[in-house]
């Protein structure tokens, strides 16, 4: 099985010191790419010396970003879905920012079009299926990229189970699946 973008970071920082991981996961940041930055700070709160990833989320603070609390959580929650078919839709997770308790929240979709371009559409407000469509902000390649491509049957089956576990657990605020109102 190929390894996930938090594995191959993973196995990438293993050998690395603490001082050489928090430059990565600062790059990330100033990248906007929040993802992988969370995977850094994850792994540099694993570590003995706590005070990297203190300095990672004091970093990202000046870009006003913050880890995403829920990020491992909700990686181990997609990483159990497999897909059976192959196609040409795709399902897809976005990083949804704005709320005023626990910032952070998910969109989950699914798409016959690209993510990218779907995400455009989303960002753009043309036929804005969500109504969260304004705190869309990046694609969490980590939690769907193992899925892709598959059929629109499965899509539709995989996303709604999906976006139906996230909302299950406590702390991710979650909107899309078959779910017919969302409030924000």
């Amino acid at each position: 099985m190929a390894m996930d973008r938090y594995e191959r970071l993973e196995k990438k920082c293993r050998p690395l010191e603490s001082e050489s991981i928090l430059a990565m996961g600062i790059t990330f940041a100033q990248a906007a790419d929040i993802e992988r930055a969370t995977y850094i700070h994850e792994i540099l709160k694993g570590r003995k010396r706590k005070k990297f990833a203190n300095q990672l989320q004091r970093e990202m603070a000046k870009l006003n970003m913050e880890p995403i609390s829920f990020l491992m959580e909700a990686r181990n929650i997609t990483k159990s879905y497999k897909r059976r078919t192959k196609g040409t839709n795709n399902v897809y997770i976005v990083l949804l920012d704005g709320f005023q308790k626990d910032r952070y929240g998910l969109y989950v979709g699914k798409t016959s079009k690209t993510v990218e371009e779907r995400l455009g559409v989303h960002k753009a407000g043309i036929r804005h299926f969500a109504k969260c469509h304004k705190k869309m902000t990046v694609l969490l390649y980590g939690l769907f990229e193992h899925i892709n491509p598959l059929s629109a049957a499965e899509s539709g089956k995989i996303e709604d189970a999906i976006a139906a576990e996230l909302r299950a657990t406590t702390k991710i605020k979650t909107h899309g699946g078959s779910k017919k109102k969302d409030p924000v």
